[in-house]
């Protein structure tokens, strides 16, 4: 920003002057904020008066959303659809060190699978467990045979430096995506 910009003092927000910039809207994205506008305001003259400051947000949103979409799709894996925290990158670290060592990797038969999930999550609630079941069910591939299931996707999830070593996890879970965006 440079110096010349307004100060919006009752906001507090620098304001920049851009250049007009053309934009265009298919009719599916511009109808419905159209008539968004005419919901909340009303009248022609106030939706005039608010037409910026309801593109700005409604941009925001979506500028938000896309972080998210790249987040997910550039972090190795998520459990809930989101990052993991330490504790539980540190299970699903143990729970793939598990199958690795299990004698039919990469196909295990899926009464093992929940073995291995009860046993690395002690004395865990059925929903904490079942959510796990479902973040491993996530990254796996198609079963083989009928109640056996390809492991090795969740596996490749898993950074490799954990699986060879028993280093905790904190410096991936820290060092992750937050300072890339």
């Amino acid at each position: 920003m440079n110096l010349d910009d307004d100060v919006d003092v009752a906001n507090n927000q620098q304001l920049c002057e851009f250049p007009t910039v053309p934009a265009q809207f298919s009719l599916d994205i511009y109808q419905p904020f159209t008539a968004y506008l005419q919901s909340k305001y009303g009248d022609e003259e106030e939706i005039n008066l608010n037409r910026q400051e309801e593109l700005d947000y409604v941009l925001s949103l979506g500028i938000e959303k896309a972080k998210e979409k790249l987040q997910f799709k550039m972090y190795p894996i998520l459990f809930e659809d989101k990052k993991p925290r330490q504790d539980v990158m540190d299970k699903l670290v143990s729970i793939a060190k598990e199958f690795k060592s299990h004698p039919e990797y990469p196909i295990i038969k899926s009464m093992s699978i929940t073995n291995i999930i009860d046993r690395v999550m002690d004395s865990k609630d059925k929903r904490t467990k079942r959510k796990y079941h479902k973040c491993i069910e996530k990254y796996v591939g198609e079963p083989k045979e009928l109640g056996k299931t390809d492991v090795s996707g969740f596996i490749e999830r898993i950074p490799n430096e954990f699986l060879k070593t028993s280093s905790s996890t904190s410096s991936f879970i820290e060092g992750s995506l937050d300072n890339e965006l």
